[in-house]
């Protein structure tokens, strides 16, 4: 829910049933609004700020839970959920053999079950390589904590299309490719986080063999678990940084490359890896910050610095509740983003442990300096706004006349810059 006013109302909520909750009827009405803000708590892993009192009663409640259960009595529902809208409950090695959560199962499934089945497949998730790079490795351990992003429902597309149909339908300009197999096109998700992406590719065409990399397990399971809830089992999954991915030894059709590569240590040779693994004309899609759309969050970045805010989960929280009382223009303009509103995505966005940005005219020089060619933006409302400002039909595929574009309308890529390229010949 990415309002600022229902958070801030079902933040007094949970306070206020944290400060009562000793006295408050088990009953089937408290139970179900309980369960409801728990897996909302849970969704937006627990970003909602937490006050002295809460903290305090939040101590309480647990050693009364915990000398409960000591004493051989099943503690009260609504206690048990008025803890899990403040804390996960895997945390806790008695929750899993509660019987009172078969009351709240979507809880106990969501809270319990599944983060324990995401804990056994990361076990057999195959590694390329250990991650070396000093970059790298501190990204990894980022997402290993905050596995990103949190998501629940996939919203696939049943429709079937070809490799060659769905490019066809981007509005790119490409030279058609000659793919690796007749039927089978090659695709690599270069980053693939906790998964949606990948699935989404995978339940668009299921004639391609998606390999999917990331370098946190953690995201890697995530994306595992609901792949197989998908049906989509034939997904590759492999942790591997993209700087080792030459050691694949495989060829690919398309690459997708979201969001990943302005937080490595230096994007260009990454990039550059990827351009490696395309086939002669070969189709990337690529994903980066703009510099332009940004500067709220760089703005954001320098108080944090000034704060001495290091982004733990009581940084983040202290962070969000300054933004959420300011007036400031760029506050309110990072309220308005929805990855204000989930603790792995507010991290991502503010505290992120490496973030490079970039401007149109940098994108130019790379694309042409990695032996690419410039196809075409993937958002198509935003290609239409932009075809009624330019002069010529053809100025859609020169970043020169973008760059004027992004001057005159500087929040146009607030969701990045992302594109698709093509490997000459």
């Amino acid at each position: 829910l990415a309002d600022v006013e229902i958070e801030r109302l079902l933040t007094s909520l949970r306070s206020a049933l944290l400060r009562h909750i000793a006295v408050l009827d088990d009953t089937p009405f408290l139970i179900s609004f309980q369960s409801s803000l728990s897996l909302h708590c849970l969704a937006n892993e627990y970003v909602y700020f937490e006050t002295e009192e809460d903290q305090e009663n939040l101590i309480g409640l647990q050693n009364r839970i915990g000398e409960a259960i000591s004493s051989g009595h099943e503690p009260k529902l609504t206690e048990i959920l008025c803890l899990a809208s403040y804390r996960p409950l895997d945390a806790f090695p008695w929750a899993e053999p509660l019987l009172s959560l078969d009351r709240a199962s979507e809880l106990r499934d969501r809270a319990l079950l599944q983060p324990a089945l995401e804990k056994e497949m990361a076990q057999s998730i195959p590694v390329l390589k250990e991650i070396c790079d000093q970059v790298s490795a501190k990204v990894r351990d980022q997402y290993e904590a905050n596995p990103y992003p949190r998501w629940l429902d996939t919203a696939l597309n049943p429709r079937q299309v070809s490799l060659q149909d769905y490019l066809s339908s981007q509005n790119i300009r490409f030279v058609p490719l000659q793919l690796t197999t007749d039927v089978s096109p090659h695709v690599l998700i270069a980053g693939c986080g906790t998964g949606q992406h990948a699935l989404h590719v995978a339940a668009r065409d299921d004639q391609a063999r998606v390999l999917a990399v990331d370098l946190s397990r953690s995201s890697i399971a995530y994306a595992k678990r609901k792949a197989e809830e998908a049906g989509l089992s034939d997904i590759r999954f492999m942790q591997a940084d993209i700087l080792d991915l030459g050691q694949l030894e495989e060829s690919f059709d398309v690459i997708e490359c979201v969001g990943v590569l302005h937080h490595m240590k230096n994007p260009l040779e990454g990039w550059n890896v990827l351009v490696e693994l395309l086939v002669p004309l070969g189709l990337m899609k690529i994903g980066l910050y703009s510099a332009c759309a940004r500067r709220d969050v760089v703005s954001a970045r320098e108080e944090i610095a000034a704060l001495g805010l290091r982004g733990s989960p009581a940084d983040i929280r202290s962070l969000r509740s300054r933004i959420m009382a300011s007036h400031q223009p760029h506050h309110q303009q990072l309220r308005m983003s929805r990855d204000f509103f989930s603790m792995s995505e507010a991290r991502d966005m503010l505290f992120h442990a490496q973030e490079h940005r970039f401007t149109l005219p940098q994108i130019k020089e790379a694309v042409n300096d990695l032996g690419l060619a410039f196809c075409g933006f993937s958002d198509t409302v935003l290609v239409r706004d932009f075809e009624r400002w330019a002069s010529y039909s053809e100025d859609v595929f020169d970043l020169d006349i973008w760059h004027q574009f992004e001057e005159d309308y500087p929040d146009s890529f607030r969701g990045m810059y992302q594109f698709w390229c093509q490997r000459r010949v």
